[in-house]
């Protein structure tokens, strides 16, 4: 069996032996249309002198995107450029993030949520890690009976800034625990 598939090996090694080097005919019709052929199909058919086939490691270039990482962040409140890309925090105008993508809408989260404190209240900090601004933001608490009950707190959540809200003392009476983000949810006019 190894000898019948060493044979057939050897006979497709030596297609394609043959098939590289077989002969290109060219010629010229009345035309004078150059063509190509691998049979002479006509008298005036010569075999063609073709330029030897070479290989070359071709190198990927790198993919050049800039971004406003070496350039003090991206600043929503310039606007953007005109081609559509952020501004940076120092002018520098060449980074390819897009505008309307990065600078439309907050990213809020909340990062934390105090133990109760003497007052019988819990605080709760909501941010916003983009350059937009957050409008008409609202914290909600979902109580254990399942009644939800808004946060006091700002209005507005600033530019990669911080709000503290707090959930007040008749809405966190009862509670055996100090909220967990699972019972929080936040809502604001422009967030996605």
């Amino acid at each position: 069996m190894a000898r019948g598939v060493r044979t057939v090996v050897v006979l497709i090694l030596m297609m394609g032996v043959s098939i590289a080097d077989a002969e290109v005919y060219k010629w010229q019709d009345s035309n004078g249309v150059v063509h190509y052929s691998s049979k002479p199909t006509s008298q005036e058919a010569k075999p063609a002198t073709l330029p030897k086939i070479t290989r070359a490691d071709v190198g990927i270039p790198s993919s050049g995107l800039v971004s406003c990482a070496k350039h003090g962040g991206i600043d929503c409140q310039a606007g953007p450029d005109m081609d559509g890309s952020v501004i940076c925090m120092d002018g520098f105008t060449g980074a390819t993030t897009r505008y309307r993508f990065h600078c439309s809408t907050p990213k809020l989260s909340i990062s934390e949520v105090s133990d109760k404190t003497p007052e019988g209240t819990y605080k709760v900090v909501l941010r916003n890690a983009k350059a937009v601004k957050a409008n008409q933001v609202s914290l909600f608490f979902e109580r254990p009976d399942g009644k939800e009950v808004p946060l006091n707190g700002p209005a507005e959540v600033e530019p990669f800034g911080a709000a503290e809200y707090v959930l007040d003392k008749v809405d966190a009476e009862g509670l055996s625990s100090k909220p967990t983000i699972a019972n929080l949810r936040f809502t604001c006019s422009n967030c996605p």
